[in-house]
């Protein structure tokens, strides 16, 4: 697994970067944090870029303290690391030391916000993006409410978006009922776990007729995570109709996972539109699954 943790000076890029190092505690999966700033006035680009490249090393310290009673797999550099500029306003820091067992990467971009965030997915093939942003009724980041709503909305794989880092106390997945990747399956298992949270697994029906082989579906979904341990997930199947408002109920009171792959039945029925919204008003993290 792969994860990307974009970050800038905001401490709502605290909330990325803790999510992101529970989950790779759980997966050991193989992490950037790219840190990433809008183009500066000449005059200011190296003062900022130096300021992004700080804050950036300390992030990856506060990954790193998520390890430090545990056995950690990922490299510790030891003074002489530094971020190198690779081409122009792309810095990578030093190589990988080969008794590192994965990869933590911290890489600092300057640009456009969304573009660069792209730029680095497309290269490093991540299957999940986690973008923090600011609290409840708003969703912004650098001050442009667009960056988080772009990535959301227009990214390839996973994305989720990190609100605050309270204790979450229930999970409630929308999964399609006729496809659903293993990935997703197990992205949401590892949320449960290291929250250890309940789990609500909803799927959407088109019509009473369909209700049957909805909850059918989602039954055989319920035995991988009985397999897995996770305490018994509540079961819902709702209305295509009736989901919008089934989503404005519980955003206030759980995490919200959503498969939104770009050809699933949800994708059809929830637009990017109603994900903005979603993003925006939610109060606590939102997970776009693909």
């Amino acid at each position: 697994m792969k994860i990307l943790i974009a970050v800038d000076q905001g401490l709502y890029s605290d909330h990325a970067v803790i999510e992101g190092a529970r989950i790779a505690k759980n997966t050991w999966a193989n992490v950037t944090i790219l840190g990433v700033k809008s183009s500066f006035q000449e005059a200011d680009r190296a003062d900022e870029t130096d300021a992004l490249i700080r804050y950036s090393k300390d992030y990856r310290q506060l990954f790193l303290k998520f390890f430090k009673e545990d056995f950690c797999p990922y490299p510790e550099h030891a003074d002489g690391y530094e971020l190198i500029e690779k081409t122009p306003g792309v810095f990578v820091d030093s190589p990988v030391l080969e008794t590192a067992q994965k990869e933590l990467k911290t890489v600092v971009r300057t640009g456009n916000p969304v573009k660069e965030i792209f730029a680095e997915a497309n290269e490093g093939d991540y299957d999940l993006i986690i973008i923090g942003c600011s609290g409840t009724n708003e969703c912004v980041w650098e001050n442009d409410p667009l960056i988080p709503q772009r990535i959301v909305n227009d990214a390839s794989c996973s994305v989720l978006v990190a609100k605050d880092i309270t204790n979450v106390k229930k999970i409630i997945c929308c999964l399609d009922h006729n496809q659903v990747s293993q990935e997703s399956i197990e992205m949401i298992n590892q949320l449960v776990t290291f929250h250890d949270a309940e789990l609500e697994i909803v799927g959407i029906a088109e019509g009473d007729s369909l209700k049957d082989k909805v909850e059918n579906k989602i039954k055989s979904i319920l035995k991988y995570y009985t397999a897995k341990h996770i305490a018994t997930p509540e079961i819902e199947v709702v209305s295509a109709s009736a989901f919008e408002s089934f989503i404005s109920a519980r955003q206030e009171t759980a995490m919200l996972a959503l498969w939104m792959e770009k050809k699933s039945f949800l994708a059809k029925i929830f637009s990017k539109t109603q994900v903005t919204k979603l993003i925006k008003e939610s109060h606590s993290s939102v997970m776009i699954l693909r």
